[in-house]
């Protein structure tokens, strides 16, 4: 059996107006996608094309998400930093006077992965300018090379947006299914299990109809 994907691309688009993170980011996702995600040189450069004459620093999707903290176990929820313990009896252990609580240290695994992209994209690529990042929340590249620096989220500056294009490649695989198997796989539900599977996160792939309406045949149907 046999089907046709497509894949998402992006295209960046450089916005001459003068706006802050929050602003150019609500701009974006109006008018675009989002502002720029990069996870590459490639990107780097796609992004450094777009400034095209224009000389000013703008506002990228990367930002400094601060008060965002996880576990380093996946699945482990956290509630408060702090029993509840007003009778000073609550998660102590006692000694054996019954009277003093004794506080036992614990090392929990918790811990903060700072930059986060504006479309929720996950890469750890990173381009730098020398001694950036610094204190600031926000992130802007620089035009003639595309390298990073951090930004005051409230400056006004101008900013790159992205929005997603279509292209298409061909995909051939064998799909072995039981002679005397129910599954059906143009159903819908069917065809988005078997998409996902193997792929990275980041991956957006989607099945493309034939002519006659369907996605799969069988290969004494070709």
């Amino acid at each position: 059996m046999s089907a046709v994907s497509s894949f998402v691309d992006r295209q960046y688009y450089f916005v001459d107006e003068m706006k802050n993170m929050t602003e150019a980011q609500s701009y974006c996702r109006e008018k675009y996608t989002d502002l720029a995600t990069v996870h590459s040189m490639e990107v780097v450069k796609l992004l450094n094309d777009s400034f095209g004459s224009n000389t000013s620093k703008a506002w990228i999707g990367l930002y400094d998400d601060r008060d965002t903290w996880s576990w380093s176990l996946s699945n482990t929820g956290f509630n408060n930093f702090a029993p509840s313990n007003s009778d000073r009896r609550e998660h102590c252990t006692l000694n054996s006077s019954e009277r003093v609580p004794a506080w036992e240290p614990a090392r929990v695994s918790l811990y903060r992965d700072p930059w986060k992209w504006s479309d929720g994209f996950r890469s750890s690529f990173r381009y730098w300018a020398r001694s950036h990042p610094h204190s600031e929340n926000c992130v802007a590249a620089l035009p003639k090379g595309g390298i990073w620096v951090s930004q005051s989220c409230k400056s006004k500056i101008p900013f790159i947006c992205y929005k997603r294009k279509c292209g298409y490649f061909k995909a051939s695989d064998k799909a072995e299914v039981e002679k005397n198997s129910n599954l059906n796989l143009n159903d819908k539900a069917v065809q988005k299990e078997i998409i996902v599977q193997g792929l990275d996160d980041n991956v957006e792939l989607m099945w493309r109809t034939q002519q006659d309406g369907q996605v799969f045949h069988k290969e004494d149907e070709f």
